[in-house]
């Protein structure tokens, strides 16, 4: 069996492998099945070793209770049983279990609220491997969300921790529990200056964004993931632009080596027009800021 197949195929080569041990992963949840299905990729992204090949690692397994193969996953049966069973369709499943074990693993009192939790949404315990917080009130309601509106309530709260650990602080309990305490804590959190940036605005064109306030609300303008370069700009390795004409733009420079340009995007990290990219790259020169790897990528042509 090859590991690099897609999630249906070893689905159905664990069907024609084994009828019996499908069956008995069926009964006890049919996450168990997709989990196993791949559970080869699931090991080796939890970096645990696989000693035999893939035919040998299939009738070990075959002969293993559930517990055992629960155990081998890394996600007890009991929460496997409170993924709400909407997620099984979902595209990144293999991904959305790994986090799951990862935080149960890593992550004690996330772990904890995990198995005494009633239903669990698998983008929450994603959400809870990116994020340093283990305030149940915090994930009582981002369990509660529709997957439409959470991802980017995600985004503003991996926005806030990316702020915090920059500054040197913490999660507090009871910071955020609903949308309207949401809101607070992130108007709170992003009032951080950055360091006066090394490059020149030109006034109305390409200008530098000052101020975690400003970055956050830029990101949310053009839909991009801005905001998780706070902490780079804090420190100073990282200076964010916003091109304002000829159309908006996200301009990423990094300070070392003399600058160079990371990337640039326009909304929705759609690739730049060739008005914008003549724009951007006379400022470059302007600057002395290099832009050989942006082009080397092969995302432009001159």
């Amino acid at each position: 069996m090859q590991t690099n197949t897609s999630l249906d195929q070893h689905e159905k080569n664990l069907r024609d492998f084994d009828i019996a041990l499908y069956n008995r992963l069926e009964a006890a949840s049919p996450f168990l099945v997709k989990a196993v299905a791949d559970f080869i990729h699931i090991q080796l992204c939890l970096q645990k070793s696989i000693s035999c090949d893939t035919e040998d690692a299939w009738e070990a397994l075959r002969k293993l209770s559930t517990k055992k193969i629960c155990g081998l996953i890394g996600i007890p049966l009991k929460v496997l049983r409170k993924i709400d069973p909407t997620d099984l369709g979902s595209p990144l499943l293999v991904d959305e279990l790994i986090y799951l074990s990862k935080v149960l693993r890593d992550k004690t009192r996330c772990g904890k609220w995990l198995l005494h939790a009633k239903v669990i949404q698998l983008n929450t315990a994603s959400a809870m491997d990116l994020i340093d917080c283990d305030d149940a009130k915090l994930w009582n309601w981002v369990n509660t969300l529709e997957p439409y509106t959470a991802g980017s309530i995600i985004d503003l709260l991996v926005g806030i921790d990316t702020i915090l650990k920059a500054t040197g602080r913490k999660w507090q309990h009871g910071m955020v529990r609903d949308a309207h305490s949401l809101a607070r804590t992130y108007e709170r959190v992003i009032c951080i200056s950055f360091p006066e940036p090394k490059y020149t605005d030109t006034p109305h064109v390409i200008e530098a964004i000052r101020t975690g306030r400003e970055l956050a609300f830029w990101a949310l303008e053009q839909r991009n993931c801005g905001v998780t370069f706070a902490s780079r700009c804090v420190n100073g390795t990282l200076c964010v632009y916003r091109m304002l004409s000829p159309d908006k733009a996200t301009i990423v420079i990094a300070t070392e080596c003399g600058g160079w340009l990371v990337d640039a995007k326009s909304k929705e990290n759609s690739d730049l027009s060739y008005q914008q990219l003549d724009v951007l790259l006379d400022w470059c020169r302007s600057n002395n800021v290099s832009f050989k790897y942006y082009m080397e990528r092969g995302l432009h042509e001159l």
